[in-house]
């Protein structure tokens, strides 16, 4: 197989994986789409999406403080990935509602590391 034909079923395997798959898996699929992939592209921002959801739900699921405060900052640098405030603003508005959900998120993960800013 070319390296043309491997890079498309990398790409083809993430579009069919399974939401609920594991945060180490979808970190590592994230990892491999930002090699592949521009960092605006939709398999780029998808496997960042679905890796963020997954770090939400395990989140939710923390025993301890400083697991909540790892999971917070981990999900938080994620997003800090798909939307690094660079180059132009999207202009479609699925961009548009899936870039203020991201700063909804990013401002929610902010607030809960640091419940008292003092600003």
């Amino acid at each position: 197989a070319t390296d043309f034909e491997n890079q498309a079923q990398i790409l083809r395997s993430l579009e069919q994986a399974d939401e609920t798959a594991e945060v180490p898996k979808l970190e590592q699929s994230f990892k491999t789409v930002q090699q592949l992939c521009r960092p605006g592209s939709w398999y780029v921002q998808e496997a960042g999406d679905r890796l963020v959801h997954a770090i939400l739900d395990e989140l939710g699921q923390a025993k301890s403080v400083s697991e909540q405060e790892r999971l917070a900052f981990h999900a938080l640098n994620v997003l800090k990935v798909l939307d690094p405030n660079t180059g132009p603003l999207s202009t479609t508005s699925s961009q548009v509602f899936r870039r203020a959900i991201r700063l909804f998120k990013a401002a929610k993960l902010r607030l809960f590391l640091e419940p008292n800013p003092s600003c």
